[in-house]
Protein backbone atom coordinates (compact mmCIF):
# COMPACT_ATOMS: atom_id res chain seq x y z
CA UNK A 1 0.00 0.00 0.00
CA UNK A 2 1.47 3.23 -1.11
CA UNK A 3 0.09 6.43 0.25
CA UNK A 4 0.71 9.70 -1.82
CA UNK A 5 1.61 13.10 -0.01
CA UNK A 6 -0.45 15.21 -2.19
CA UNK A 7 0.62 18.62 0.26
CA UNK A 8 4.27 17.61 0.64
CA UNK A 9 4.04 17.77 -3.37
CA UNK A 10 2.68 21.01 -3.52
CA UNK A 11 5.30 22.28 -1.42
CA UNK A 12 8.11 21.27 -3.63
CA UNK A 13 6.73 22.75 -6.31
CA UNK A 14 6.66 25.69 -4.68
CA UNK A 15 10.22 25.50 -3.39
CA UNK A 16 11.71 24.11 -6.66
CA UNK A 17 9.48 27.57 -8.82
CA UNK A 18 10.71 29.65 -6.22
CA UNK A 19 14.75 28.43 -6.25
CA UNK A 20 14.46 29.19 -9.95
CA UNK A 21 12.14 32.43 -9.91
CA UNK A 22 9.04 30.96 -11.95
CA UNK A 23 6.57 33.72 -11.47
CA UNK A 24 3.61 31.69 -11.21
CA UNK A 25 2.88 27.43 -10.98
CA UNK A 26 -0.07 24.93 -11.06
CA UNK A 27 -1.15 22.44 -9.05
CA UNK A 28 -4.16 19.68 -8.57
CA UNK A 29 -6.68 21.22 -6.78
CA UNK A 30 -7.74 20.17 -3.03
CA UNK A 31 -9.70 22.51 0.07
CA UNK A 32 -6.64 21.66 2.22
CA UNK A 33 -4.40 22.93 -0.36
CA UNK A 34 -6.33 26.06 -0.88
CA UNK A 35 -6.86 26.48 2.53
CA UNK A 36 -2.77 26.26 3.25
CA UNK A 37 -2.46 28.40 0.59
CA UNK A 38 -4.63 31.21 1.67
CA UNK A 39 -3.29 31.33 4.68
CA UNK A 40 0.47 31.99 2.45
CA UNK A 41 -1.63 34.73 0.65
CA UNK A 42 -3.11 36.05 4.35
CA UNK A 43 0.51 35.99 5.54
CA UNK A 44 2.21 37.93 2.22
CA UNK A 45 3.97 34.96 0.86
CA UNK A 46 2.53 34.18 -2.24
CA UNK A 47 0.95 37.31 -4.44
CA UNK A 48 -2.03 35.44 -5.71
CA UNK A 49 -4.43 32.14 -5.16
CA UNK A 50 -6.99 31.20 -8.44
CA UNK A 51 -8.73 28.06 -8.42
CA UNK A 52 -9.86 26.91 -12.17
CA UNK A 53 -11.31 23.91 -13.89
CA UNK A 54 -9.05 23.10 -17.49
CA UNK A 55 -10.78 22.40 -20.33
CA UNK A 56 -9.32 19.74 -21.62
CA UNK A 57 -9.42 17.07 -18.71
CA UNK A 58 -11.92 18.49 -17.01
CA UNK A 59 -10.12 18.85 -13.43
CA UNK A 60 -9.69 21.50 -11.35
CA UNK A 61 -6.16 23.50 -10.45
CA UNK A 62 -4.78 25.95 -8.02
CA UNK A 63 -2.89 28.94 -10.12
CA UNK A 64 -0.64 29.89 -7.29
CA UNK A 65 1.23 33.78 -8.16
CA UNK A 66 4.58 33.69 -6.01
CA UNK A 67 6.11 36.86 -5.22
CA UNK A 68 9.37 38.23 -4.95
CA UNK A 69 10.84 41.68 -3.76
CA UNK A 70 12.02 44.37 -5.77
CA UNK A 71 15.37 42.88 -6.78
CA UNK A 72 14.08 39.64 -7.52
CA UNK A 73 14.95 37.58 -3.86
CA UNK A 74 12.66 35.08 -3.01
CA UNK A 75 10.24 35.67 -0.39
CA UNK A 76 9.96 32.20 0.44
CA UNK A 77 13.23 30.90 1.56
CA UNK A 78 12.20 27.59 3.12
CA UNK A 79 9.39 26.03 3.37
CA UNK A 80 8.94 22.27 4.63
CA UNK A 81 6.10 19.80 5.56
CA UNK A 82 6.16 18.68 9.52
CA UNK A 83 3.22 16.16 9.52
CA UNK A 84 3.89 13.22 7.34
CA UNK A 85 1.45 10.70 6.78
CA UNK A 86 3.39 8.51 8.41
CA UNK A 87 3.90 10.53 11.31
CA UNK A 88 1.38 12.85 11.93
CA UNK A 89 2.44 16.12 14.27
CA UNK A 90 -0.22 17.05 16.63
CA UNK A 91 0.32 20.83 18.87
CA UNK A 92 -2.10 21.62 21.60
CA UNK A 93 -2.92 26.01 21.25
CA UNK A 94 0.34 26.42 23.91
CA UNK A 95 2.77 24.11 22.29
CA UNK A 96 2.52 26.01 18.83
CA UNK A 97 6.42 27.65 18.25
CA UNK A 98 6.83 31.28 16.93
CA UNK A 99 9.09 30.63 13.92
CA UNK A 100 11.67 32.76 13.40
CA UNK A 101 10.57 34.64 16.31
CA UNK A 102 7.43 35.66 14.39
CA UNK A 103 9.17 36.48 10.97
CA UNK A 104 7.86 32.59 10.02
CA UNK A 105 4.72 30.61 9.82
CA UNK A 106 3.46 27.64 10.64
CA UNK A 107 0.26 26.21 9.26
CA UNK A 108 -1.86 24.30 10.54
CA UNK A 109 -5.43 22.85 10.59
CA UNK A 110 -7.72 23.03 12.84
CA UNK A 111 -10.91 22.53 14.03
CA UNK A 112 -12.18 25.65 12.78
CA UNK A 113 -10.06 25.31 9.23
CA UNK A 114 -6.81 25.63 8.21
CA UNK A 115 -5.08 29.13 10.41
CA UNK A 116 -1.95 29.92 10.85
CA UNK A 117 0.06 29.70 14.04
CA UNK A 118 -0.66 33.14 15.38
CA UNK A 119 -3.88 32.96 14.79
CA UNK A 120 -4.68 29.19 16.21
CA UNK A 121 -2.31 31.12 19.36
CA UNK A 122 -5.33 33.81 19.14
CA UNK A 123 -7.96 31.67 19.03
CA UNK A 124 -6.52 29.27 22.01
CA UNK A 125 -6.95 25.86 19.65
CA UNK A 126 -4.47 23.37 18.62
CA UNK A 127 -4.06 21.12 15.35
CA UNK A 128 -1.94 19.35 13.20
CA UNK A 129 0.77 21.56 12.19
CA UNK A 130 1.09 20.93 8.06
CA UNK A 131 4.26 23.01 7.09
CA UNK A 132 6.53 26.00 7.98
CA UNK A 133 7.86 28.83 6.03
CA UNK A 134 10.27 31.49 5.97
Amino acid sequence: MSTTDTIGNMLTIIRNASSVGFKDVEVPFSKLKQGVMNVLLREGFVKSVDSYQNEEDKKYYLKISLKYGPSGEKVINHISRISKPGRRTYLGSRDIPRVKNGFGLMVLTTPKGVLSGKEARMQKIGGEAICEVW
